[in-house]
């Protein structure tokens, strides 16, 4: 199953956040599904990240570069309305509604690092780890029999 990946998880698998080596357990040679509007998203997170760290700005911006070179996705388009309903139904944004509707579309999973945007996709049925889900379960202690 080809996933829907946000910008937020690509941003934290590119940049060196914390949860980014979970996303590339996630994401690793998978091809993945994503908006039509992904691209600029996640040039404004790196944009931003260049703003906010001047000293790091050309190893933010070759990160970029590299991963740009060839993007492992599969950009589709998203049903306008439809999108703008779910943005209305679940209080997300456009953009997030839009990875929203594209994973409930497709049936697939959404691996993102939004909260609000995990906890809408779990609403409506679809699976949605998340790193502190996986926490959990790690640290859930086991039955005794």
């Amino acid at each position: 199953m080809i996933p829907v990946v946000d910008a937020s998880a690509i941003g934290a698998l590119l940049f060196g956040e914390g949860d980014g080596p979970w996303v590339h357990g996630m994401v690793s040679g998978l091809t993945f599904v994503v908006p039509a509007m992904f691209h600029f998203e996640l040039g404004n997170v790196c944009w931003t990240k260049i703003r906010r760290y001047p000293d790091q700005s050309n190893a933010l911006l070759n990160a970029w570069l590299r991963w740009n070179a060839q993007p492992p996705v599969a950009a589709m388009a998203v049903d306008l309305i439809d999108t703008m309903q779910l943005a209305r139904e679940t209080s997300l944004t456009f953009y997030d509604a839009s990875y929203l509707w594209l994973a409930r579309d497709r049936a697939v999973d959404l691996i993102s690092l939004d909260a609000k945007l995990v906890r809408a996709a779990k609403s409506l049925g679809l699976y949605a780890p998340s790193p502190r889900d996986e926490a959990a379960r790690q640290h859930t202690p086991r039955s005794r029999k």
